[in-house]
């Protein structure tokens, strides 16, 4: 049970037991307590969307970007390597819009070697980077890290939504990303 969870099930048990038996009080139905218990504990939810990441909660996914990467530049990667790698970029290069224009338009190179290593791969039946996708793509890597450690889980919950949202809308940005990752 994670620490929200318990902490709005300690609220609960306390709003329940404020009332004690034979007082005269208003009958609570289980959706007023929950509704009380979700007013309390808006603050401690707002401060948990602004917590960064911790560097534990992120080494095993830098660990699994890298070696997707080196899959994908040796040729022996699947097509969830691939994707996997796509939308973390893609994920970083929405964060970074948010962030900065300039930082964002700097992740066109590596969505486009991408896109050229899923075309690579159409045609040759293995995935492969050609030199300058190579580096674009370690660059954004290494970028998406970096946009990482500073963001917060909402922040990047938030980037992921609006992706999905664009492929459910089925936007020319939607289409791309839908194209890119199957």
């Amino acid at each position: 049970m994670n620490h929200l969870a318990r902490l709005q099930q300690s609220q609960r048990a306390k709003l329940l037991n404020r009332f004690q038996p034979g007082r005269k009080v208003k009958k609570l139905d289980e959706a007023g307590v929950r509704d009380a218990v979700s007013r309390s504990l808006l603050p401690i939810a707002l401060l948990d969307d602004c917590r960064q990441y911790e560097q534990r909660d992120l080494t095993g996914d830098f660990i699994k970007l890298r070696e997707s990467f080196t899959r994908l530049c040796d040729g022996s990667a699947d097509d969830d390597n691939h994707r996997q790698l796509y939308i973390a970029i893609q994920l970083a290069a929405l964060r970074a819009e948010q962030i900065d224009a300039e930082l964002a338009a700097q992740f066109a190179p590596a969505l486009s070697a991408l896109s050229r290593c899923k075309e690579r791969r159409k045609s040759t039946s293995k995935y492969g980077f050609d030199g300058l996708g190579m580096q674009s793509v370690s660059w954004a890597i290494d970028a998406h890290e970096e946009i990482l450690r500073h963001s917060t889980p909402k922040q990047m919950d938030n980037c992921l939504k609006e992706i999905v949202k664009a492929i459910d809308a089925k936007t020319e940005f939607g289409q791309q990303v839908a194209s890119d990752i199957q």
